[in-house]
């Protein structure tokens, strides 16, 4: 299993100055030849619809658990009281 942590690192992508951090978690594996990805959200959890890792790459950068930590905790703590939709 392929874990990556991704941060929103182009500007059309950040919405009032925050970033937004996923889990990317590779489905099957690594032999095939469009790898997909499951992806997680810190604000809204598991998505259903799998991402290529191209799809992933135009709207995020990989980055280390640790730069990604404060984008994902800031989402996370901020979606138990505010919508997402009012988050950005």
């Amino acid at each position: 299993m392929v874990l990556s942590l991704f941060i929103v690192d182009c500007s059309p992508q950040i919405k009032n100055g925050k970033k937004t951090a996923i889990l990317a978690v590779m489905k099957g594996s690594r032999k095939s030849k469009e790898k997909l990805f499951l992806v997680y959200r810190p604000n809204t959890g598991f998505q259903l619809r799998p991402e290529s890792l191209d799809e992933i790459r135009q709207k995020y950068r990989k980055v280390l658990p640790d730069t990604a930590q404060p984008y994902w905790q800031d989402q996370y703590y901020a979606s138990v009281d505010t919508c997402s939709h009012a988050y950005w």
